[in-house]
């Protein structure tokens, strides 16, 4: 089942449904199934698929982040990020800015909405992929989206 946005939805036999985020790049996929009181939102990436830092993705304030992660994982975490939020993206990247505290990532976004983020990078034998998580406390985080007819 999915929510009206197209994020997917856990059906349970009781009212405590799991968050449940999924992702997908070629022929790679991940799903991340966490507690009914988080939103969560995974995204992961091949990093052979360049993305460009480029103004349209990232803003200025947001360089120190992307010269830290790279512009493959720094892309993971928005996307992340923007499926704990209703609407996601909203077709503007900088609706999600992407911080740097010492050693730690966070990202804020314009809606009020800021979460720690963690970002791996696996590398086998033929591909390299980046991976990122975004975790929200369901308090912390925007209405519930509403369930489609």
């Amino acid at each position: 089942a999915r929510f009206n946005d197209g994020a997917p939805l856990a059906l349970c036999d009781d009212s405590q449904a799991p968050a449940v985020s999924i992702a997908h790049t070629g022929r790679s996929a991940i799903a991340l199934v966490v507690a009914p009181h988080l939103n969560c939102g995974i995204d992961i990436e091949d990093r052979a698929t360049r993305v460009v830092a480029s103004e349209a993705y990232f803003a200025d304030a947001e360089a120190d982040a992307v010269s830290h992660l790279g512009t493959a994982r720094a892309w993971t975490v928005k996307e992340a990020v923007a499926k704990i939020r209703p609407g996601g993206l909203r077709g503007d990247a900088h609706s999600i800015q992407l911080r740097k505290n010492g050693t730690n990532l966070y990202a804020t976004t314009a809606d009020g909405l800021a979460t720690d983020c963690s970002t791996m990078v696996f590398s086998g034998a033929s591909r390299s992929l980046a991976l990122a998580v975004a975790l929200a406390g369901k308090a912390d985080a925007p209405a519930m989206r509403p369930l489609e007819n």
